[in-house]
Order: C-alpha cells, then sequence, then structure tokens
C-alpha cells in the first residue's frame, strides 16, 4: 500500500483560530488515519461521532433498528481491516462515514427482510 501523506496539526498556542475548512481537513486527515489502521484515530472517531453513526444506522435499518449495534461494528471493522477506504480527494469525511454507514445498514435491512421472507 502507497504511503500516504497527512498533514499533523498541532499548534504551539492552543487559542490559535481555525476555520471551518481548517477543521474540516483535520478530521479528513484523522479518518485517513483511521483506515490506515491507526487504533487512536478509530477510537476518537468513535468516540466522537459514535452516536450520530448509530442513528444513522437505525434510521436506514427501519424495523430492524435494533441491529444499528451490529451495523456500527461492521463499519468500524470494515474501516480497521481495510475495508472501507476513505479518499479526501472524492469527499469530505464526515460525508463519508455518513454514507458507508448507511450503504452497510441498507445491505444489513435487505439481509434481514430476505431472511424473514419480507417483500420489498
Amino acid at each position: 500500500m502507497p504511503a500516504r501523506t497527512v498533514r499533523v496539526h498541532r499548534p504551539n498556542d492552543i487559542r490559535v483560530q481555525r476555520d471551518d475548512l481548517q477543521i474540516q481537513d483535520e478530521f479528513d486527515d484523522l479518518v485517513v488515519l483511521a483506515c490506515d489502521g491507526d487504533a487512536y484515530a478509530v477510537t476518537a472517531i468513535a468516540v466522537a461521532f459514535g452516536a450520530r453513526l448509530l442513528k444513522e444506522a437505525r434510521l436506514q435499518l427501519g424495523r430492524f433498528k435494533d441491529d444499528a449495534d451490529d451495523v456500527l461494528q461492521d463499519f468500524f471493522l470494515a474501516v480497521v481491516e481495510g475495508g472501507a477506504c476513505f479518499d479526501p480527494e472524492q469527499e469530505r469525511a464526515g460525508v463519508w462515514l455518513r454514507r458507508v454507514v448507511r450503504e452497510i445498514a441498507r445491505k444489513h435491512r435487505a439481509d434481514r427482510e430476505r431472511d424473514w421472507g419480507i417483500e420489498q
């Protein structure tokens, strides 16, 4: 796998003002690190966005919303194992996180509906 260049932002003065674009760039970098297997980055994303991603999964799962934890687990496993690769050239990290969770949830719902013999 080719090496990636990641911007590391460590301001000397905690009072440094950052604009939205800089914050989005830093979050993109965090997600790139997570996709490269950085456990601290994965943990940071899980802590900061886990509840929001869980809500996203529940919305997609409909009657199977109790399976949202499984969807989130599948998502984070895909990130850690390299099955879900974020490309900051394609979209922002926040958009990517929600999109991938929705895709996994839709597939999970379709599998459950098939298993239960539910017509769509």
